[in-house]
């Protein structure tokens, strides 16, 4: 597969095996989208009720004519990606008509685009469809990749496919609209990528202070070189591993945990941001990594700064050992019922598939206890 085309400059393109991920100021905005999905008769968009709010009506003011009765409308919250969220899209598009010459435009944060990549995928047999990343954590992540998907039984992401879009928009604009907690859950993604591939990028990183009282600061940075950064770090790896089967389960790191934490707490009075969860799990699986992959206790003290300084501590208890290792049990890159994680032998440098004993992880759980 061909490399992703590189490039310091904002307004050029990259390419990731024929999708092609674009980052429009908001006078192009309208005409890049026009390039890719042809009429507006036959588009429909796919959002939550808060994207519908704060960012359809920009995307309607490019399209004048398009009919209102084509918005795909969900509730928000991970919750929503679902069989039963699934099952109403690919009605909705059925009982209007769509076709194979229809596209899906997912505007909305990485629900979306899991669940609208998924919808347009499989509706007869695979539709055209776009993302507009409206979430930090979309645009450095959730919509770049190709992955799809769904969650069943309460396990993220068991059901799915691999579909790339035809076009991911990146427009950082977006951003402006965000709460603070979910710009900061973006941030883990972007430590992540640094701390899985890249050790000059997770240098030029691991000091920033993310500080809401600096919010505008840190959308500047993230506008003039992060967001373009952490797609090329991760189209790079992508491009060369799409089928997920080897070093692109790097990217993996902090999800095992991470995951396992985050659906544990879903449906509690309130639901951990995915990023928050990330964090947490980047945490104890970095001490794990310490324990087995040689990461050395000066590298682990910088990712335990890093993070401590700039996400809030996650609340769980000894008791809660349990019910995330038998979550983290579900991990899809587990091998013959053992468990399977991408830890670092060094910042930038990520092992996958590392057979993790369970009271090796339990210990890792147990330090995270006693920091939170």
């Amino acid at each position: 597969m061909p490399s992703p085309q590189k490039s310091t400059d904002n307004n050029k393109i990259i390419s990731l095996n024929g999708c092609d991920i674009h980052f429009p100021d908001e006078k192009h905005f309208g005409r890049i989208i026009s390039g890719y999905i042809g009429e507006t008769e036959k588009n429909f968009i796919l959002t939550d009720i808060n994207t519908a709010k704060l960012c359809l009506p920009l995307v309607r003011s490019q399209f004048p004519g398009f009919d209102e009765s084509r918005v795909i409308t969900i509730d928000s919250g991970e919750g929503e990606k679902n069989i039963s969220s699934l099952h109403h899209i690919w009605s909705f598009l059925l009982h209007h008509g769509a076709g194979r010459d229809s596209c899906l435009l997912n505007l909305g944060g990485g629900m979306i685009t899991d669940l609208g990549g998924f919808a347009a995928s499989t509706y007869k047999r695979g539709i055209r469809f776009v993302h507009i990343p409206t979430s930090l954590m979309g645009m450095t992540d959730a919509a770049i990749g190709g992955k799809t998907g769904i969650n069943i039984g309460g396990v993220k992401n068991q059901a799915g496919t691999f579909a790339l879009p035809e076009a991911v928009i990146v427009m950082p604009g977006f951003l402006k609209t965000l709460p603070w907690n979910e710009l900061l859950s973006g941030f883990a993604e972007i430590f992540k990528a640094a701390l899985a591939l890249d050790h000059n990028f997770w240098n030029e990183i691991k000091g920033l202070s993310l500080n809401e009282t600096e919010r505008t600061a840190i959308i500047s940075r993230l506008e003039n070189g992060i967001i373009r950064k952490s797609i090329e770090i991760k189209s790079e790896v992508v491009a060369s591993d799409f089928r997920d089967q080897g070093k692109r389960q790097c990217l993996n790191f902090g999800h095992s945990i991470g995951h396992a934490m985050e659906l544990l707490k879903q449906g509690a009075t309130k639901d951990i941001p995915h990023g928050y969860a990330v964090a947490a799990g980047m945490l104890c699986e970095a001490f794990i990594s310490k324990l087995l992959c040689g990461l050395s206790a000066k590298q682990f003290s910088d990712i335990e700064k890093c993070i401590c300084v700039n996400f809030p501590k996650t609340k769980f208890e000894k008791k809660d050992n349990d019910g995330i290792i038998s979550l983290i049990r579900h991990d899809k890159k587990n091998v013959n019922d053992r468990i399977m994680m991408s830890l670092l032998k060094a910042p930038g440098t990520c092992m996958p598939g590392v057979d993790c004993p369970e009271a090796v992880i339990r210990e890792g759980l147990s330090y995270y206890f006693k920091k939170a």
